[in-house]
């Protein structure tokens, strides 16, 4: 069962809501979108995954994995392991980012945006995997065509949190 988060933020000035007030719509915006997207390519939610994993595993999430080199100095795109990372899904993040700019201003960041795009893509691709119909016999049940479906992935709990940031591993 999820529950919302009751504890402080685990970094000084970080808040679990603060796009509540600056960016109402941000998660309203992010889903439209990619409800869209997967409508022709749900293979985009596996490349939004791996390209939020990229950014996260060296140094944290920072939205540095988004950016372009110069001359001087090369970017995280064109290092070895990242060559592989979809143009999809940078593409997606760029839509997103401009989308969100357009309705909010430049208060979101990119590595938000990269996660909150991983954390809703998994949860609509996944959605009868993990959020399986109520039912008296889960074995015999059928998710996909139920009418009495009551699940939906990105609205279990009522305050969501991207966990990412705040992961053990990721220290």
């Amino acid at each position: 069962m999820c529950e919302a988060q009751t504890a402080p933020p685990l970094v000084k000035g970080l808040n679990y809501t603060f796009y509540k007030t600056t960016c109402p719509n941000l998660e309203s915006i992010i889903t439209k979108q990619l409800k869209s997207a997967f409508r022709n390519n749900s293979g985009l939610a596996a490349g939004l995954l791996r390209l939020h994993f990229h950014d996260c595993f060296v140094q944290g999430c920072d939205g540095s994995v988004l950016l372009d080199g110069s001359a001087s100095t090369p970017s995280e795109k064109a290092s070895p392991p990242n060559l592989t990372l979809r143009p999809a899904a940078f593409a997606m993040i760029n839509t997103l980012r401009n989308l969100i700019q357009k309705a909010c201003g430049r208060v979101v960041s990119c590595a938000d945006i990269t996660a909150l795009a991983a954390r809703d893509a998994v949860a609509l691709v996944s959605f009868y995997t993990f959020f399986p119909q109520k039912s008296k016999s889960f074995m015999g049940s059928d998710p996909i065509r139920s009418k009495n479906h009551q699940y939906h992935p990105l609205h279990i709990c009522e305050h969501r949190v991207t966990l990412v940031l705040t992961s053990p591993f990721l220290i």
